[in-house]
């Protein structure tokens, strides 16, 4: 029994940090160029498909300086309700990536959970929220320019 219990101490110890794995904050500002792509629109109901570029137009942390994305994602309204899911790829400046979900949880807000990363992102965990910060006038018709704070908290293995 002695061993034994030996055995699940250590085996403990050499766990439990992994659970104890920091949590990383971010929080930055980008600004998308998006594609709209109209798939019904009656006086009741609107869906679209959005495709969007986007480059970190600020940021409070420092891996996300100028980082650039690709989002695809569908839309919808009806009356005052809306939603929405969709994937981003985000790209720091290192080449480094992760890919996330998101959803519209309200008109311009959301969330965003990690699904996916690259390099030193290789088993990301977490994820946060996005809200809408700007909108401009679409400068082509079928576009949708769009600025959004997101920010959140991740850890790696």
């Amino acid at each position: 029994m002695g061993k034994t219990l030996g055995f699940l101490v250590i085996g403990l110890v050499a766990f439990v940090p992994a659970l104890w794995a920091a949590e990383t904050p971010y929080d930055f500002v980008s600004c998308f160029d998006y594609k709209v792509t109209p798939l019904e629109s009656t006086a009741d109901f609107t869906a679209v498909g959005l495709e969007g570029f986007a480059i970190a137009a600020s940021s409070t942390t420092k891996e996300w300086e100028n980082a650039t994305q690709h989002s695809v994602s569908t839309n919808w309204s009806m009356g005052a309700r809306v939603g929405g899911k969709g994937l981003t790829k985000t790209l720091d400046s290192a080449g480094n990536s992760v890919v996330g979900e998101t959803e519209v949880t309200a008109a311009g807000e959301g969330t965003f959970v990690f699904l996916s990363g690259t390099g030193k992102y290789k088993g990301i965990q977490g994820g946060g929220f996005y809200k809408r910060v700007g909108t401009g006038k679409p400068i082509v018709a079928g576009t949708l320019q769009v600025c959004t704070r997101e920010w959140g908290k991740y850890t790696l293995p």
